[in-house]
């Protein structure tokens, strides 16, 4: 999906993060569902599951209003259980409540990790005993989609998950089922809590007020909203205020809030019957083409229309129209009778929120068979010069959601390729947007991670495509899925074009700056069976390693890292030339003799060598020229104090004696 920097709150509908695919967990945030047939409207950047930063939370928790039943649910998990099964109705803001849960106010929590749902298709796999549960977990397990065998499953596993999050001072928060009544064991009662939606109208009015719209109370009570509003579910409460914040964005917006209200109603309308009148009544393929045109580009330039309509009919090899220009109907004259009007830009505009989608889905149902001609005609209208980014941005948004919605996932992924080639840096970025969230889509974000991985295998992939495949694994794999972004990463390492495996290492760097990511990349680097020696020694970089002043301990000082490090050392060492990896050491030398608290560093080179003569002979040797290369006295005096404590570190492994950390360390001598 192309996104806000952040999505409707307070919402009822699920977090999906597909399928699974050898993934653990994955790190998400914000509302994890947005309707296809809205597919993300007014947004900037990809949504999806995302991870919650501080600045997210605190997005989310401006426009957060308490369910019935959160303090209750907060206590259960503080209790010892650490472990909360949320219930409720679909559209109650189960999804939202359950991340404010898990990153409450005042707390140093601002991220959480979804625990990917497991495919029913596949009943001998484990559903659980797989996940890997880190220290301060926060983990969000949503199974409202699973059916009773799948669930049961899920119940027997639960337990050992529970345990593991309790080892960890984590937290779990699980929401379940409508049919879970029936379903859930005597023993997981006592940490089930029910949430009722909080009020629609202060929901709406906290959406409105954290965009610094006020809206009297008594325009609020009068609009014919109300009866919508009542019984909507909050995703679609956060969609007419969203709605409502564009309508007082418009160029003749004026400051009449009952008129914004009022246009941004039609959120709750279903327009099908009205659309299908419009549609009947224009019998001539150049008015449908326009209509179709019209609502694709909504909101879009009156030229780019104009061009829009003409490129459908060259692709539909539609007729010529040979009437003089000058005897057909004026654009301006078309357009309005399809009910659409312009505004003071010359920008059409629809009146109803939602009824340019409901136009294009009629089209789009309505000629199956047009729609591979209809991906086409979309690739060729987004390249055209009149469009602004935003319109490029909608118009993107509207087709992902229809290609989607219609099981033609490949149409959106042919289009972000043909894009992504294209010379304008705009078009890349746009292809990257719209493969970031459908790659994050519940039903074919696994055929999109599937693109991605042939791209990035492939030795034929363009630098173009091969880039912004570079920039997905980024924006939208590596937080949701890890592993998968690191796969792809470290193929591109090895493209043929040197200028994308360097961005790709960049890449891999960046986003190792995170524990937990740096962590799975060190898994996936030593647990090949050949090592991708120049992306671990990038990624391994000392100053990071040893730095303590964003965290409470150093990198170096997990266990599980320094155990990855030592064996990503043992290979580099074993498997690459040492004019590779000297440099490295060098650097690990030097950051050392900058701050000689850092011993870690020296250790984990030592417990590479494995107690091996061949490799701390080698080692011995790249610390003694490191330690003559010094170019003035005092940083001399840097590299002796260092290189002697490696030199006696070598020697006491060498002689199996314990350290004596108190003697005067000797000159390491040529």
């Amino acid at each position: 999906m192309i996104a806000d920097n952040s999505g409707p709150v307070n919402t009822g509908e699920r977090g999906h993060v597909g399928h699974h695919f050898n993934d653990d967990t994955n790190y998400v945030g914000g509302d994890q569902h947005v309707h296809h047939y809205y597919y993300a409207a007014t947004m900037h950047k990809p949504v999806g599951p995302q991870p919650v930063t501080a600045d997210q939370i605190a997005w989310l928790r401006a426009r957060f209003v308490d369910p019935a039943g959160l303090t209750q649910a907060q206590a259960q998990l503080a209790g010892e259980s650490a472990t909360v099964l949320i219930a409720g109705e679909p559209g109650s803001g189960r999804t939202t409540a359950a991340q404010m849960l898990l990153c409450p106010k005042r707390s140093q929590h601002s991220s959480l990790r979804m625990i990917p749902v497991a495919p029913a298709t596949d009943p001998g796999r484990a559903v659980l005993n797989d996940v890997q549960v880190e220290p301060g977990d926060r983990l969000l397990l949503d199974l409202t989609d699973v059916d009773r065998e799948l669930f049961d499953r899920y119940q027997r596993e639960l337990p050992g998950l529970r345990e593991a999050v309790q080892r960890n001072d984590g937290a779990l928060v699980v929401i379940l089922p409508a049919e879970h009544r029936h379903w859930l064991v005597p023993q997981l009662q006592p940490m089930r809590v029910t949430l009722a939606a909080p009020d629609r109208r202060k929901v709406l009015i906290r959406h409105l007020e954290a965009a610094e719209i006020v809206v009297d109370r008594t325009v609020l009570d009068t609009g014919h909203w109300q009866r919508h509003l009542a019984h909507a579910s909050l995703s679609t409460v956060a969609v007419f205020a969203q709605a409502v914040i564009e309508a007082s964005q418009a160029p003749d917006a004026g400051s009449d809030r009952a008129r914004w209200l009022t246009e941004a109603s039609g959120v709750f309308e279903d327009h099908t019957h009205t659309v299908a009148r419009v549609f009947e009544k224009q019998t001539d393929g150049r008015a449908r083409a326009l209509f179709l045109a019209t609502a694709t580009l909504e909101r879009g330039p009156l030229d780019a229309v104009a061009a829009a309509e003409n490129i459908l009919l060259e692709v539909l090899a539609h007729p010529h129209d040979e009437t003089p220009h000058l005897e057909r109907p004026g654009l301006i004259a078309r357009i309005t009778s399809l009910g659409a009007s312009l505004d003071q830009e010359l920008r059409v505009r629809f009146a109803p929120v939602g009824y340019s989608s409901t136009v294009m889905t009629r089209f789009w149902d309505d000629y199956p068979d047009l729609r591979p001609q209809l991906a086409h005609w979309i690739r060729r209208v987004a390249c055209l010069p009149q469009l602004s980014e935003p319109d490029r941005r909608r118009l993107a948004e509207r087709f992902a959601a229809q290609a989607l919605r219609t099981a033609r996932p490949h149409d959106l992924i042919g289009a972000a390729a043909q894009w992504a080639e294209q010379p304008q840096q705009r078009m890349r970025s746009l292809a990257a947007a719209v493969l970031s969230g459908a790659a994050l889509d519940p039903r074919f974000g696994w055929v999109v991670r599937r693109s991605l991985y042939d791209w990035a295998r492939s030795t034929t992939t363009s630098t173009e495509v091969a880039s912004v495949t570079i920039e997905v694994c980024v924006q939208a794999l590596a937080p949701n899925y890890p592993d998968q972004a690191i796969t792809r990463l470290l193929l591109l390492t090895k493209h043929r074009h040197l200028e994308i495996a360097e961005e790709a290492h960049t890449a891999l760097v960046d986003l190792a700056q995170d524990t937990r990511f740096f962590r799975r990349l060190l898994v996936k680097l030593t647990d090949a069976e050949s090592l991708n020696v120049r992306a671990f020694l990038v990624s391994a970089n000392p100053e990071r390693l040893t730095d303590d002043r964003t965290r409470t301990r150093p990198m170096i000082a997990d266990s599980a890292i320094r155990a990855r490090l030592v064996a990503g050392w043992r290979k580099t060492m074993t498997q690459a030339p040492q004019q590779v990896w000297a440099a490295t050491v060098h650097l690990w030398l030097q950051t050392h003799a900058e701050d000689p608290r850092r011993e870690a560093l020296l250790d984990v080179l030592i417990d590479a060598c494995g107690g091996e003569l061949d490799l701390l002979g080698r080692l011995y040797g790249i610390n003694r020229d490191w330690a003559q290369e010094a170019v003035n006295p005092s940083e001399h005096a840097l590299r002796q104090r260092t290189a002697t404590q490696l030199h006696n570190k070598i020697d006491l492994t060498l002689s199996g004696n314990e350290a004596d950390d108190s003697r005067v360390p000797e000159e390491v001598s040529p």
